[in-house]
């Protein structure tokens, strides 16, 4: 049986401690995902250190990133938030 991915996405403070993480989007969709983060990145919420020096072309270069770069690498170069995902029915 395929298990289903959860894409979770936390605000936290610029260390990512677990005891800063607060739930932000749980989504099974990665356009969703993708969209999101892009939206939190250029309202400034989230900083990303892309290729740009406003937060609207650093949103353009987190979209072309995530296509490209694995998940610890985006969680580097984003600053206040954190990705990450579970396996539906997956006991802990």
């Amino acid at each position: 049986m395929k298990r289903r991915l959860i894409y979770l996405v936390f605000e936290c403070d610029e260390w990512k401690s677990w005891s800063s993480m607060r739930l932000a989007l749980a989504t099974t969709s990665q356009r969703r995902l993708k969209s999101f983060l892009a939206e939190k990145v250029e309202r400034g919420d989230f900083s990303y250190s892309g290729e740009g020096n406003t937060a609207r072309r650093n949103a353009a270069a987190f979209k072309k990133d995530f296509d490209i770069k694995p998940r610890d690498i985006l969680n580097s170069m984003l600053t206040y938030g954190f990705i990450d995902y579970v396996y539906d029915g997956v006991e802990a």
